[in-house]
């Protein structure tokens, strides 16, 4: 149980926007609280000034270990790895180790639908919050994109009396009293997963699963039972949705004792074939996160009404296959989303037309020659650019041309110079963004500054 008598803490790990949140809903519900950083510039954080404002204690730039060791509990947030000596040493002291999300899912008494996957996750779970709500529900959306759940509990819970007793690590909390949603949307990372011990949504949806975050997990295995573990608490009155293709998805099912009730996508049979023509959305892999969306929206109780509404309406989210401009007969697409190799292999076979690729970033520790196969007629030319350009063209030398290039603006006139009337100009660079740019968003926004002015100067 834990205590609020003096001394008695939570200890909340990573002052990004959950973790901040986070420490805002405890301290608010009459709980000690030490919130720890390592980054020394969240000392200008106003947040975080915020924070002790309300008598949280701080820690920034460091980690004090016996801080850990002593807490009742530590919440940490998604972006943090588990592997430290910190964390190693408060969990041989016993002091349990939970994920904002998934304490926060334990209050909200509405359905919760969670989407997870390799790619598409913020696309089916966007689709699937327009859908129920062109059906008339009121939706909560968040998680993994945008507004944290912690962030929901902060804004629409206080707790009773009595739930004053109770433990955050405890699974017989009190529900959310809240009379502003129907339904919960959120989106769920693997490293959300990595710290849910008790997650139950009512639908779960598994939308893929391709290499990723190889820098932080032992192995691809490790990675995939991190997604695989999204229906671990589900029961027979949930839903699992689960894309058909995904590799030896039948024995996963079967080894991972999946209780809910198992709906299978991209069987290869048309189903929703007039609904997902009303997409304007490109591509192989948007077909299938069409699919996964429809039958996730019905399952939580959507009209055919509302899905086709909002299947006419969506345009597709910034930064994923997002058109740009055309210069001299030139299409621009930005792709910075796709931050692994299947990500810009599905953004590849969305275009007909012969493709200049613009890759490169931070390194993933990815396979880059499974990229091989994928350009084959269809990729005239790859522009490298970032920390990952060597070891990109390493693996696919050979395969097709490739140039370097020292940043965006480069990267974008080298793409022009060497395109010729009908071709198409992809960023889609396979890797994460840390290298030059705070996020792929920031990525993908000096792209499109960088074509228009392009633009500019040959209009």
């Amino acid at each position: 149980m834990i205590s609020k008598s003096t001394g008695k803490y939570i200890l909340i790990t990573g002052l990004g926007r959950s973790g901040i949140s986070a420490a805002t809903f405890f301290k608010k519900q009459g709980y000690q609280i030490v919130a720890t950083d390592i980054n020394p510039a969240q000392k200008d954080n106003p947040k975080v000034a915020q924070l002790e404002a309300l008598g949280i204690k701080t820690e920034i730039g460091f980690h004090n270990i016996e801080t850990f060791e002593n807490a009742q509990l530590i919440v940490v947030s998604p972006g943090i790895a588990i592997d430290g000596e910190h964390f190693k040493r408060a969990i041989k002291r016993g002091v349990p180790i939970r994920g904002e999300f998934d304490i926060a899912a334990e209050y909200i008494k509405e359905p919760i639908v969670a989407i997870t996957g390799t790619n598409g996750k913020t696309t089916v779970t966007t689709l699937i919050s327009e859908m129920l709500k062109y059906s008339g529900f009121r939706v909560f959306t968040g998680g993994n994109i945008g507004t944290p759940l912690i962030e929901y509990l902060v804004q629409n819970y206080k707790a009773t009396t009595e739930e004053f007793s109770k433990s955050p690590v405890d699974t017989t909390l009190n529900s959310v009293n809240n009379k502003n949603y129907d339904v919960v949307v959120a989106e769920v990372s693997s490293f959300q997963l990595d710290t849910a011990q008790n997650f139950s949504p009512n639908a779960a949806v598994l939308l893929n699963i391709t290499e990723d975050h190889l820098n932080r997990y032992a192995d691809f295995n490790a990675y995939e039972d991190s997604k695989w573990s999204i229906f671990a608490n589900q029961n027979e009155k949930c839903h699992a949705i689960i894309n058909s293709s995904i590799e030896n998805c039948h024995k996963k099912i079967a080894s991972k004792n999946i209780k809910s009730k198992v709906i299978f996508f991209n069987t290869g049979q048309e189903i929703f074939t007039e609904q997902k023509a009303l997409s304007k959305l490109k591509g192989k892999h948007n077909q299938e996160n069409i699919e996964a969306s429809i039958i996730a929206a019905l399952s939580a109780g959507a009209s055919m009404e509302g899905i086709e509404t909002a299947l006419k309406n969506f345009n597709g989210l910034p930064h994923r296959i997002q058109y740009v401009a055309t210069i001299n007969g030139v299409d621009f697409y930005n792709d910075s989303k796709g931050t692994n190799t299947d990500a810009t292999a599905r953004a590849v076979e969305a275009f007909e037309k012969t493709t200049i690729l613009i890759m490169g970033g931070q390194d993933k520790n990815m396979d880059f020659s499974i990229l091989r196969e994928w350009f084959k007629d269809r990729v005239k030319k790859v522009v490298l650019m970032g920390e990952t350009r060597e070891k990109i063209y390493a693996a696919l030398h050979g395969s097709c041309d490739m140039i370097f290039a020292d940043n965006m603006e480069s990267a974008v006139r080298l793409s022009f110079e060497n395109a010729t009337l009908g071709d198409t100009v992809l960023l889609s660079p396979a890797c994460a963004s840390f290298d030059m740019y705070g996020n792929y968003a920031e990525r993908g926004e000096d792209f499109i500054e960088q074509v228009k002015k392009l633009y500019s100067e040959r209009s």
